[in-house]
């Protein structure tokens, strides 16, 4: 483990996936806005929910069941109780509400309302859990999230040029985005819970994101098949704009991303996760900029620069 300079222990793994986490979880809105846009957001995550369940429990859970040789623990029923009410804050509502707004607001403006779930994560990590940071380690979480807010909230528009840029601010969509920045940051606090429950054994982190995935879409399609709304649903997949723009994004997403998330959850405090986390922006502007014809300037590169600074100063010795 990697200590701040006082306070909860920062685990340099934890840190490491959290970067990773951010950078799939940058890229892969840009294909779910895709499909929002085309099938409507609560479809897509129901889709998303079940491909992603399908593909840990079918595919990712009895391959890594070979290479452990046989070897994986258990979760225990508080620790799975955990990270069922993490999926469903996070991932039913949170993502619910994400997904709506990536299709109202578009993916650059809907990522950047998200740099709101770190101060979630830390304020409730600190007052439910007792995950006290450091110095460092604030100082390092302060200036990621404002790095991150200035890059997605800078001007990136090209003078003269018409952007083709998709969504628009709006109400609504901020309100969505705001809950789910709020669910985001929550659910890391729960997650993070699941790894802390006395009595029980070590969590690994695969069957965590499997239990995690698994129950969010056990909860989504629930209420699919209680409003009759599964073979409406299921009948999208018959698109192949869909199929293939949902299977990258899910891969990225749900799957590696997920992966990620939980793993991270075990090494290190649930706040500085979704700090880390929060630089998905950085990831994804150069990607909207490419592709809608939108200007990164210095400022944007800088602060940049800036977050990598500070996710520094979170893992700083």
């Amino acid at each position: 483990m990697v200590a701040a300079s006082s306070g909860t222990p920062v685990g340099g793994v934890g840190v490491a996936l959290s970067v990773g986490t951010a950078i799939v979880w940058g890229i892969s809105p840009i294909f779910m806005a895709s499909v929002g846009r085309r099938i409507g957001s609560q479809n897509t995550n129901m889709l998303r929910a079940l491909l992603a369940a399908l593909g840990l429990g079918l595919v990712v859970l009895p391959v890594y069941w070979v290479l452990r040789g046989g070897h994986v623990a258990s979760p225990g029923v508080g620790q799975c109780g955990w990270l069922i009410a993490s999926g469903t804050v996070g991932m039913v509502i949170g993502d619910a509400c994400f997904y709506e707004a990536l299709v109202l607001l578009g993916p650059r403006r809907a990522v950047k309302v998200n740099t709101l779930a770190p101060v979630v994560g830390v304020l409730v990590g600190w007052l439910w859990l007792g995950e006290a940071l450091g110095t460092m380690a604030l100082l390092g979480a302060g200036l990621v999230i404002g790095a991150v807010m200035y890059a997605t909230f800078a001007n990136t528009s090209t003078p003269g040029a018409v952007s083709a840029e998709p969504g628009r601010m709006s109400g609504f969509g901020l309100l969505c985005g705001l809950i789910s920045a709020a669910c985001i940051g929550l659910g890391s606090v729960l997650g993070r819970q699941a790894y802390r429950v006395a009595g029980e054994g070590p969590l690994d982190p695969i069957v965590a994101t499997v239990v995690r995935v698994g129950g969010a879409a056990v909860v989504l399609w629930t209420i699919a098949i209680l409003r009759g709304r599964t073979l409406i649903v299921l009948r999208f997949l018959g698109d192949r704009a869909v199929r293939s723009r949902l299977a990258v994004g899910t891969f990225l997403g749900p799957l590696v991303g997920m992966i990620g998330f939980v793993s991270a959850l075990k090494f290190s405090p649930a706040g500085l996760v979704s700090t880390i986390i929060s630089t998905s922006p950085l990831v994804i502007l150069p990607v909207v900029a490419v592709r809608y014809r939108m200007r990164v300037g210095v400022g944007i590169v800088i602060a940049g620069i800036l977050a990598v600074v500070g996710v520094g100063l979170i893992s700083w010795k």
